[in-house]
């Protein structure tokens, strides 16, 4: 005989089973706020966490109890818009990451709430085209250039040396070479560097020459303490 509650059973069933999984999905999704404190009982920071990783907003405070930082997280990485305060609550950084890399312009500001500098991100990695402003807006444009020196032999008769520098002879800096692989991936190798001179090292068999493109990055200092990120070409031609 056909039990005739059987359908009403079955859909009984299928909406317990379906409040079930929606119950189970709010609770995974479901944020909280881990609070962190210091010795002296003060809150240091405000994490947000799901699943075990950060997301959404962590806020960090000074020892006085003002908002130092919002950083926000997406699945544990940064992600979105991240704010760094002064004491006195004006922005002092606001920088943009995803799936955490910086990308795009980063700002830096003043006590004063002046723009002080923007700074371009690609990748995670900081490019050419940083500007800087003087606390009454004035853009500036006194920043060193690289300098190549023409390649000097030396004692050993295959052996040619080519050394850059800084136009203001900044000891405070680093110089890569950028090369293009195989591949079409594009590398930076270091260069050796000793008190702010750079130095590159050719050997060239007697009767042969060598002619290239060099391509080199720069990263220094400015009075204003951000890295300046510069490029050079130097189109090199030896004959031994």
């Amino acid at each position: 005989m056909r039990n005739k509650n059987l359908p009403i059973v079955i859909i009984i069933l299928m909406m317990i089973s379906g409040a079930y999984m929606i119950g189970c999905k709010e609770q995974k999704e479901k944020i909280t706020v881990q609070k962190k404190y210091d010795r002296a009982g003060r809150v240091v920071s405000e994490v947000s966490v799901k699943d075990g990783l950060k997301h959404g907003p962590t806020r960090n405070y000074y020892e006085n109890g003002k908002l130092h930082s919002i950083v926000n997280y997406e699945e544990g990485k940064q992600h979105g818009e991240s704010v760094w305060y002064y004491e006195n609550g004006k922005p002092y950084q606001v920088t943009i990451f995803v799936n955490g890399k910086q990308e795009g312009i980063q700002k830096k500001y003043y006590q004063s709430g002046e723009l002080m500098a923007e700074i371009p991100f690609s990748n995670g990695e900081q490019q050419v085209g940083m500007k800087e402003y003087t606390e009454s807006g004035t853009l500036i444009t006194n920043y060193p250039e690289i300098v190549f020196e023409k390649p000097q032999r030396t004692s050993s008769p295959n052996r040619v040396v080519l050394k850059i520098h800084l136009s203001n002879n900044s000891n405070e800096v680093t110089f890569h070479q950028r090369i293009i692989a195989s591949a079409g991936d594009t590398l930076l190798a270091a260069v050796p560097t000793k008190d702010g001179v750079g130095e590159f090292t050719f050997f060239i068999a007697k009767g042969t020459s060598t002619e290239a493109d060099i391509t080199i990055i720069a990263k220094t200092k400015t009075r204003l303490r951000n890295n300046y990120i510069l490029e050079g070409i130097y189109h090199v031609k030896i004959d031994n």
